[in-house]
């Protein structure tokens, strides 16, 4: 007779065998799944902060180089949008001044599907962080 702990061993060990075999068709189930049931992510999420919190400082702490690949390729993207006319000292001032909870935002972004913006002053705005994290990197020419 089987103990629950060994049974749980057993049957999780079986239902990663079927997911490895059946990798494609469980990746279709779940995709359907989350698109016919999209709150459930959303009340997750909301629900788990400190979970995926965790979760991100691990994974950053395990992709350094990764993280300061992508941070060196940001930096170079400013500078290369930067204008030779714009200056830098305002810029900077328009930075620090930025108030707590906001986040300086490019109206046109650096790098859009439509339109590359410049890294400007007149192309710099102060959005609330929500709001700029669901904008990305997305541009409206309304």
């Amino acid at each position: 007779m089987q103990t629950q702990e060994e049974w749980k061993q057993v049957n999780n060990a079986a239902c990663r065998r079927w997911r490895i075999t059946n990798a494609e068709y469980d990746q279709q189930r779940q995709l359907a799944w989350r698109q016919a049931n999209p709150e459930y992510q959303a009340r997750w999420a909301a629900a788990n902060k400190e979970k995926i919190n965790a979760r991100k400082r691990v994974w950053a702490r395990q992709n350094r180089a990764k993280l300061r690949r992508k941070e060196l390729a940001q930096k170079f993207a400013r500078r290369r949008a930067c204008p030779p006319w714009a200056e830098r000292a305002p810029l900077l001032a328009f930075y620090r001044a930025c108030p707590p909870g906001f986040h300086v935002d490019h109206v046109i972004p650096l790098r859009g599907k439509l339109v590359c913006g410049l890294h400007c002053l007149d192309n710099l705005q102060y959005l609330p962080a929500q709001i700029n994290l669901q904008k990305a990197n997305r541009f409206s020419p309304e």
